[in-house]
């Protein structure tokens, strides 16, 4: 499979793995997001910022009533300080402290199946974080805006379990980078990706070989309209991939899409890659179906293309793929691709990379392959 790519900072190369998909957990895929109900904790005098919070909360308030529960001891940690911090500040550190506290050594379903006996781990790196004398920006993986606002969270390879927590969405638009790759989190569902209905703000998510897990793409990706990157490859989404979740146009900034290592069983909507600035979009070892013919035309603009390792991928090169003159980088190994490559091929005159092997191609080179004088060979 491709193994560099000619974009600069733009694209990251895929890492081909396979991500057990656990038999027991798919009965959990249809779960939905619970509509915030009345508080039934009943707010107190003394604390502006527990009313607040009891507010927030999609349950009124009825985690707080559980001493173990991972609200209850964020919230026994950031009581202290309201007297001495902004009520706005202190919601911050309530969310990071929930963040802690539900994914700290705390074992979750997935990896009770797949890795049973496994000692759940603490964090790898944990400096700073819950130090009440240190302020949240400088904790660490964490940076904020001009305003004290965290906009930057990066814990990859941090040895996240738990769950990620619905409180994660406190932080709002001001949450601009969310990197959690290679983490042992567990998020299941609809009401597992809940999390990320409040980052309206978000330009980078990239949980790429974690323990997501989703029948087809959640809907509230197509949500986060300020978004330009998005790296979902290798967690567990499975199922077919909702063409009606997927508005053409509907992120208009978008640029980078990897959605590769998943099991989707399904056609590739028009509507996911019709997006107005798409450069690169990967979904290589993802089980997609239908016909190559019908699929590359919607990539007209797109810079690179890697879709390998895809068998059920099939039919013939579109006769008009001469017109991706846009196209760097066309990736299509080890599908099931048939007939002969068309001659217009030769008018991808920017074409840098171009790897096709591992079909059923029949017939002879065209000439016109000889116009792609700077094809890397």
């Amino acid at each position: 499979h491709p193994t560099y790519s000619p974009v600069d900072q733009l694209t990251i190369t895929p890492t081909m793995q396979t991500i057990p998909m656990p038999s027991t957990l798919q009965s959990d895929m249809s779960v939905t997001t619970p509509p915030t109900v009345s508080p039934v904790i009943a707010p107190t005098r003394e604390s502006p910022l527990k009313n607040r919070l009891i507010l927030l909360s999609r349950t009124g308030g009825r985690e707080f009533g559980d001493p173990n529960s991972y609200e209850s001891k964020a919230w026994e940690w950031v009581q202290p300080q309201e007297s001495s911090l902004p009520q706005d500040k202190l919601v911050q550190r309530y969310a990071l402290a929930c963040l802690y506290y539900s994914t700290h050594q705390v074992s979750n379903a997935y990896m009770e199946e797949i890795m049973p006996g496994f000692q759940t781990p603490t964090w790898a790196n944990a400096s700073g974080w819950l130090d009440a004398g240190v302020d949240e920006c400088n904790w660490y993986g964490l940076s904020c805006n001009m305003e004290d606002k965290v906009d930057y969270i990066d814990l990859e390879r941090n040895s996240l379990t738990g769950s990620l927590p619905f409180e994660l969405s406190y932080l709002g638009v001001s949450l601009r980078v969310l990197f959690l790759d290679s983490n042992w989190f567990f998020n299941n569902g609809t009401e597992g990706h809940a999390f990320l209905e409040g980052l309206t703000g978000l330009t980078n998510f990239s949980a790429h070989d974690s323990f997501l897990q989703h029948r087809g793409i959640p809907t509230q990706f197509a949500a986060l309209t300020s978004l330009q990157s998005l790296d979902v490859s290798y967690v567990s989404y499975h199922g077919a991939i909702e063409g009606s979740t997927w508005a053409p146009y509907s992120m208009p900034s978008l640029r980078y899409m990897d959605i590769s290592g998943n099991a989707f069983h399904s056609p590739l909507p028009p509507a996911l890659i019709l997006q107005p600035s798409l450069n690169a979009f990967f979904a290589g070892n993802s089980d997609l179906t239908g016909n190559v013919h019908d699929i590359l035309p919607h990539f007209a603009g797109v810079v690179e293309v890697w879709m390998d390792q895809n068998p059920l991928l099939t039919g013939t090169l579109p006769a008009n793929i001469g017109a991706l003159t846009a196209m760097l980088s066309l990736s299509l190994t080890e599908c099931s691709i048939q007939g002969s490559i068309p001659e217009s091929i030769g008018n991808l005159v920017h074409m840098k990379q171009m790897w096709l092997y591992e079909n059923q191609l029949t017939g002879t080179l065209p000439a016109s392959l000889g116009n792609l004088s700077i094809l890397r060979t």
